[in-house]
Formats: structure tokens, C-alpha cells, sequence
């Protein structure tokens, strides 16, 4: 089998190699639309530079797939060797090809704007042509919106690849794939087959290697400048545990990575940023959540996960469109037609002029895990805050006197783990599950193979017991205006009493 059969020119990689049967792939429309869908959101509206797609990065982590199963290969793993070893690294090129093909519009951001529609529908019993209850809070129900695992975009990727009249579903099908093995292995699923967990749903997986190095070198930061070739050259599989593990000489490369990707987060959760995305959210959920929102040509704007998963199957331009314009272009056409309350209208305009929520307070914790002890502001201003400003009847006069509603304001809370498991047992309500451990990078010394968390020698096993927990607190006013510096003097002076 043929691996450079084509070969593409990549920022981060440099030359790519792909199959006949990835070209394929490559060129189908459903694949194309990554194109249009920016693999950070709303972060370029910060990071001019973060213009780079799910595109780029889906071809990228295929490509460092393909060099760890080639590390596999020369350490004599034999899943991926002898007669079908082609076959097997074809297999796990393409889960890691098409791990993001079920992406919403606007990333993980309408992600989660569909999971905040899907539970209010399915949980809470809200149906079409009811009115949502506490439209007044909207803005702190979008901080805390609730998950719902239906909503994953891994689920509509599993949907997109083995749904009857799909086009990728009929290439991976007639190239002797089984569509639906694929979806497994993308979804962590492949419980038969530990080491594909390891290899796409780890700490140390494709995605995430590709993800540091692309999203550092688009927004301009140096925190992806880690050794990764060095990483991957020492990737070893261990035959007793049925493991992929490292080196232990790679050590402090893979613990340098670790850390890199926490402090990429700070992009990801830049304050700005999450400004931002916290209105570009509520305005999906109003938009959809709302049965007036108007019908078009183009049949109108999804307003329920099964109304996505029908127009997939039936409609071919819904899914080629279903992406960061889709959310744009209904947001231009609210304003043509005049749709939305008084809060909608406030939050598409700052949107649309760039002005994100301002950011008034800040709180940040490294909180020890193995402690349930959390600090006095950072507690106050992530639990008690909101209730105190909505009742405390000198809170009410100020804002009362500042001409503000205590609705524009809205706590968001954030947890950033060095790693998803900590040695600390304690921090658990119960014991992780064998997939939690599976993700877990594995050292391999001469002495034995463990867990890179559990090495007494590693700053990971001291960093895995301790979370950064950040509470901000946003509001909807204009930049420097005298609401917000009296808005800002009034949160002080409740924090600085508590």
C-alpha cells in the first residue's frame, strides 16, 4: 500500500504523504467543509494568525499517527506489523484523518451550544413553541450550560461515517473498511485494542501533538516548541504490559510537552476570548432554542440535534454548509428580519463590532487535589457572588444606582488538570476506569514499565495532584464606561468583605 501516493506541503509537518484511498477522502465535500470550520473558534478575533482550520489539522494528526505506528513498527509491535500491517496503519491513518468530521460550526463552541439545546429538549422537557424559563439569566445558564453526551461531535462523526447515503461511508466501504470499526476508534470505543486508545485518545495521542504545534505556530505563541521528533523516536512497545510506552531517556521531552499543553490553554481560555465565545454561544442557543426564528430557502436554521441528524441523511448541501458561516450567515440574517429580544439584539451588536464581554474580575487557584480546601475569593467569587449582587439589598442599590442589571453580569468558571488522572486516589469518588488509565503516557526503563504519574522522579506525578481553577466575571457593558468602573468597584468591595 501505497502512502505517498500524493504528497501535500504542511506549515507544521512539511511534506505529507497520502493513499489514493486518503485523496479520495480528501476531496469529497463532506472533508472540504473542515476547511471553513477554524480549528479555535473565535480565538482570531485575538490571535489574528489563528486563521488555521480542522482541515490542516486533521491532515497533520494523520501524519503523526502515521509516524508513531512506523515508531511501533521498528520496536516490533506486532499489531502493526506482518502480512496486514499495511492495512492496520491504513485503518488508523483514517480514524486519525477523520476524528474531527463532526464538528459543529464554530468548533467546540457550537458544540456546545448544541448540547445546551439537546438537554433543555430531552432533560428538561422543554418542547416546541414553549417559552425557556429564566430568559432573564441567559447569560450565566451559557457559562453553565449543561453537557449532553448526545451532542458530542464525535456522535455526529459516527453519524456522518455510517449513515446509508454517506459519501465517505462508501469510499472507507469499497476500499475494505468497515465504516463503523473506524467510528470506534475515533470515539475511544476499540475496547479490544488498547493501544488505538493510546494512539488517538491519550495525553500523548495525534490529535494533541498536532493541535500544540499548529495552534502555537498560527497564533504566534512559542509554547509548541517541543521536541516531538525526539518523542516519537523513542516510542517502544512493551509486550508484557501490551502497552505503547516511551523511552525513559524521552522523559523530560514528554514531560516538557505536558506542560506545554497546559499553558496553551491560556489560549484557549484567554480572557478576551472567552469574552466572546460566552455571546457567540447564547446567541446560537437564542437562535435555535427559539421556534420564531424565521425559515429560509436554505430551510432554516437546525433547531434540534434530530433535525441535524435528518438533514445529514437527507440533504448533502446541509452538511457541506454546516459550518462557521452557517452561524454567521443566520446571525446577519436576525438582524434583516428584525428577530430577537432586547438582551439578543445587545449581544449580536457587540459581537458583530467586536466587543466582547468585559472582563471585570479575575480569581485563579492551583488547587491541590488531594485537598478539599479551596481559598476564601476564589470560593466567594465562583459560588456566592452572582447571589449576593441578585440579593443582598445594598448590592441591588448600587447597582440600582449605576443604572445596571444585575443580569449582565455572568460567572465563568474554568478547571485546567496538568493531567486526567493524579495518583492521588483520594481526589476520586471512585477508581478511574480502565479507558482513564489507558490514557496515561507510559515510561519504559530497564527495570520495568509504569505509569509516567506514578515516578517519583517526575514533576508530572507532583503536577497531576493540582488543578488551575480560574472564576472570571464578565459583563455586558461598554469598555470603560462608568458602569463598568462602578460595576468593578462594587464586586471589590464585596470580595474584599468576604
Amino acid at each position: 500500500m501505497d502512502f505517498n501516493a500524493k504528497t501535500i506541503c504542511d506549515s507544521v509537518h512539511g511534506s505529507i504523504g497520502i493513499s489514493e484511498l486518503e485523496q479520495r477522502i480528501i476531496n469529497t465535500r463532506t472533508f472540504q467543509r473542515l476547511k471553513k470550520i477554524k480549528q479555535l473558534g473565535l480565538a482570531s478575533l485575538v490571535f489574528p494568525g489563528a486563521e488555521h482550520s480542522r482541515f490542516a489539522h486533521s491532515i497533520g494528526a494523520m501524519h503523526i499517527m502515521s509516524r508513531m505506528v512506523d515508531g511501533l513498527r521498528a520496536a516490533k509491535c506486532p499489531h502493526v506489523s506482518g502480512e496486514n500491517g499495511d492495512e492496520i496503519k491504513q485503518k488508523l491513518r483514517l480514524a486519525a484523518l477523520l476524528h474531527d468530521i463532526g464538528h459543529y460550526p464554530l468548533a467546540h463552541l457550537g458544540e456546545q451550544a448544541f448540547q445546551w439545546v439537546d438537554y433543555i429538549k430531552r432533560v428538561e422537557g422543554v418542547t416546541e413553541g414553549e417559552e425557556l424559563e429564566d430568559r432573564r439569566s441567559l447569560l450565566q445558564r451559557a457559562a453553565e450550560s449543561p453537557k449532553s453526551q448526545a451532542a458530542k461531535h464525535e456522535r455526529l462523526g459516527e453519524k456522518i461515517l455510517t449513515h446509508s447515503e454517506s459519501e465517505l461511508r462508501r469510499l472507507i466501504a469499497e476500499a475494505g473498511f468497515e465504516p463503523a470499526e473506524i467510528a470506534r476508534i475515533i470515539n475511544a470505543e476499540d475496547k479490544d485494542n488498547p493501544f488505538h486508545i493510546q494512539l488517538m485518545s491519550s495525553t500523548l495521542d495525534c490529535d494533541r501533538v498536532d493541535f500544540l504545534l499548529r495552534d502555537s505556530l498560527a497564533s504566534g505563541t512559542s509554547f509548541g516548541q517541543v521536541d516531538i521528533n525526539y518523542i516519537i523516536a523513542n516510542i517502544y512497545w512493551d509486550s508484557e504490559s501490551q502497552r505503547v510506552c516511551f523511552k525513559s531517556k524521552a522523559k523530560n521531552a514528554i514531560e516538557h510537552f505536558i506542560m506545554s499543553r497546559y499553558f496553551s490553554y491560556n489560549l484557549t481560555y484567554h480572557k478576551t476570548v472567552m469574552g466572546f465565545e460566552l455571546m457567540a454561544k447564547t446567541l446560537f442557543f437564542m437562535m435555535m432554542s427559539d421556534d420564531s426564528f424565521p425559515k429560509d430557502s436554505y430551510g432554516g436554521i437546525a433547531t434540534s440535534l434530530a433535525e441535524v441528524d435528518d438533514r445529514i441523511g437527507s440533504d448533502p448541501e446541509f452538511l457541506a454548509n454546516f459550518t462557521d458561516e452557517y452561524f454567521w450567515y443566520y446571525l446577519e440574517k436576525s438582524g434583516e428580519l428584525g428577530f430577537g429580544d432586547d438582551l439578543f439584539k445587545r449581544l449580536r451588536r457587540h459581537l458583530l463590532h467586536r466587543e466582547p464581554l468585559r472582563p471585570l474580575w479575575e480569581e485563579r487557584l492551583v488547587a491541590d487535589l488531594s485537598n478539599d480546601e479551596i481559598s476564601s475569593p476564589f470560593k466567594y467569587v465562583s459560588e456566592k457572588l452572582l447571589d449576593d449582587l441578585r440579593s443582598r439589598q445594598d448590592c441591588q442599590d448600587s447597582l440600582d444606582k449605576a443604572g445596571l442589571n444585575v443580569d449582565d453580569v455572568v460567572v465563568l468558571s474554568k478547571q485546567i488538570d496538568f493531567e486526567g488522572v493524579t495518583y492521588s486516589r483520594p481526589y476520586y469518588k471512585k477508581p478511574p476506569n480502565a479507558e482513564d488509565l489507558y490514557k496515561l503516557v507510559k515510561i519504559h526503563s530497564s527495570e520495568k514499565t509504569g505509569d509516567l504519574i506514578q515516578d517519583p522522579g517526575s514533576i508530572i506525578r507532583v503536577l497531576s495532584n493540582y488543578q488551575q481553577r480560574i472564576a472570571r466575571v464578565y459583563a455586558l457593558v461598554p469598555k470603560d464606561s462608568k458602569e463598568e468602573r462602578a460595576l468593578r468597584d462594587i464586586i471589590r468591595d464585596r470580595v474584599e468583605d468576604n
